[in-house]
């Protein structure tokens, strides 16, 4: 009988990021087939990066009942025995909440401590995921025209921050902003990314994904939220001070 495990962890996209490489820990371990449930809006860009996970789609619904309940349903209706929920907290479902670690580990640590996977292991994302090259050139070509460039990413799921470049544009900069409607797979930015003299990156899947990455950048990272919520960053970030932000 085929080695089967499922992972519940739906939502968000800098989420699937952190969590893959535990994906990558069961593999290793023996298990043939990783079933994993996430929000339908991530499919594209799971699908094509990480093709040896088989991604199960949810849609979202009012209740959140996709973050747990029909994530769950999905796997046993699989026939999926073995099952490990990434979540710190749902507040529907406070008994999936360690006691123990809630007050000691951020959202990211306690994905790998409930899984029984070194932390440092969140390093090991260029060996999960599947890179384009075709596709990472038709991005470049498509948003940088001077090879002297930086890279901004200042919009997430909830939050839209407003920086001013305008020095950087007078010192001959191009500002590439990194946004919706370029490419339908986020790992495709890559390429721009690679190749950009700085970034400055607002807490988001962008940021995750050049963390897990440990891509080599004057790099800034912008924080939006609470230290528990905040992940642990691996790689070599200054942080961009709150105060310039109206914080």
């Amino acid at each position: 009988m085929k080695r089967t495990i499922g992972i519940i962890q739906s939502r968000g996209l800098g989420d699937l990021f952190i969590a893959l490489p535990i994906a990558l820990h069961y593999r290793e371990q023996g298990y043939e087939e990783i079933l994993w449930p996430i929000c339908e809006e991530f499919m594209t860009t799971m699908t094509q990066c990480a093709p040896w996970v088989t991604w199960i789609p949810l849609k979202t619904t009012r209740d959140g009942s996709f973050f747990y309940h029909h994530a769950e349903k999905n796997l046993k209706y699989r026939g999926c025995e073995e099952i490990i929920c990434l979540y710190q907290f749902l507040s529907n479902m406070p008994e999936l909440t360690d006691p123990d670690l809630f007050p000691i580990l951020k959202f990211d640590q306690t994905k790998y401590a409930k899984a029984g996977v070194p932390f440092k292991s969140k390093l090991r994302l260029p060996e999960c995921i599947q890179r384009d090259p075709v596709a990472e050139a038709t991005v470049y070509k498509a948003t940088v025209t001077n090879p002297k460039y930086i890279v901004v990413h200042l919009e997430g799921s909830d939050v839209r921050m407003n920086l001013d470049f305008s020095e950087a544009e007078a010192a001959g900069y191009q500002v590439v902003n990194i946004q919706p409607g370029v490419t339908d797979n986020i790992v495709n930015w890559l390429s721009v990314i690679e190749g950009a003299e700085e970034l400055y990156l607002i807490d988001s899947s962008i940021s995750n994904l050049v963390d897990g990455l440990d891509i080599h950048r004057n790099k800034w990272f912008i924080r939006r939220s609470k230290m528990d919520l905040t992940p642990v960053l691996l790689s070599d970030w200054q942080y961009f001070p709150l105060a310039s932000l109206g914080k």
